[in-house]
């Protein structure tokens, strides 16, 4: 820093007027009976940072107009040079754009298979809990017609909830769909089916496995607790009545059944026992779509909603969850109930490197 005296302050402005000033460093002057302090910095270069400034003061009655001037700044960009820019911006865009979506999508993916793990797990607590019972598709009404919930007592979330094996806020009356839970897949629809079209023994509805109907809600009501939950996944299951021609004992079929009411109570004798499933790490419990009858109504219930609709998670019945290739399932992006046929499944899906579906294929 340096000091200058009003002598040299009068010889500098009649030997710079009109001029650039280039002074390197700081130049700090400070006057007598004055208010001002002028700062001039220069950079490495010695041009002048301060583009203009004006400083008029009065020293013993003289009137002193200080003005300095910087060398002039670089030109504007250019209508090409901006229109260069413009380009390499939009280019830029159009590249991270589709990664960033990819990356969203992995996220829901992720998101996904952590839900649907979490209700695994929760199915075979419930099992414990319940001399080793697996967790029904849905109990079979015995209070008259319920379309909510197609002619159930209680479905498999209703079941999870109400035992207090997992948490979900009752949706019963609500316009929207309660998502945020772990019954919830972020890849699908928020808004709710229409449960008489989509579930009512539709063949049609869904109508292959990129049918987006089938990653819509369904809220569950049960006839017990007098509450809903509204799921996004759905569980391999089937009706189990020994007493109708055509349906499976207990060692055949799918696991998880719908539990019928047959003269006047629910026989114990129709629950599957955990035991029965010997391999639980290829077993399918649950997945990506809707309701079950996946295998005897409509086989594109189960659904492709990952990897822009390419991919399936699934749950099984060791408590771990995995994404597959929609296209590697029996029927592949649309499928029929004869894909699921036993003699397709040990044709062609064989146990080992397949996900299993039926307690036959063991």
């Amino acid at each position: 820093m340096s000091t200058i005296t009003l002598g040299q302050l009068a010889t500098l402005e009649s030997e710079t007027a009109g001029k650039y000033c280039c002074f390197r460093g700081k130049i700090y002057c400070t006057l007598v009976k004055c208010a001002v302090i002028i700062a001039l910095e220069y950079d490495t270069s010695h041009r002048l940072l301060l583009l203009q400034s004006s400083a008029k003061m009065s020293i013993l009655g003289i009137e002193i107009n200080m003005k300095f001037r910087a060398k002039s700044a670089r030109p504007a960009f250019t209508l090409v040079e901006l229109l260069v820019v413009i380009g390499i911006i939009a280019l830029l865009i159009s590249i991270l754009l589709p990664a960033l979506s990819k990356a969203r999508e992995s996220a829901n993916t992720v998101k996904c298979l952590a839900n649907i793990r979490s209700l695994a797990q929760a199915a075979i607590t419930y099992a414990s809990a319940n001399k080793g019972c697996i967790l029904p598709a849905q109990y079979e009404t015995k209070l008259g017609t319920d379309q909510q919930n197609l002619d159930g007592d209680s479905a498999w979330p209703n079941l999870l909830v109400d035992g207090g094996y997992i948490q979900a806020p009752d949706s019963t009356g609500k316009t929207s769909s309660k998502t945020g839970t772990a019954f919830y897949c972020p890849s699908a629809r928020d808004d709710m089916a229409d449960i008489t079209s989509l579930i009512g023994n539709s063949t049609t509805i869904p109508a292959d496995r990129n049918d987006d109907r089938a990653s819509m809600t369904v809220r569950y009501y049960s006839q017990v607790s007098k509450t809903s939950v509204d799921c996004w996944f759905g569980i391999n299951g089937d009706i189990f009545k020994p007493s109708t021609t055509g349906y499976p004992g207990l060692n055949r079929g799918l696991p998880s059944r719908r539990i019928c009411w047959v003269s006047g109570a629910y026989d114990p004798s129709q629950f599957l026992k955990a035991t029965m499933i010997r391999r639980s790490s290829d077993m399918v419990m649950l997945f990506d779509g809707v309701f079950f009858h996946h295998t005897s109504v409509n086989a594109n219930r189960v659904t492709a909603r990952h990897s822009r609709k390419t991919k399936t998670n699934m749950a099984f019945f060791d408590g771990h969850a995995a994404t597959f290739e929609t296209n590697s399932l029996p029927g592949g992006m649309k499928a029929t109930v004869a894909d699921f046929s036993l003699t397709n499944l040990n044709n062609n899906f064989p146990a080992g490197s397949n996900p299993m579906w039926m307690l036959d294929q063991q």
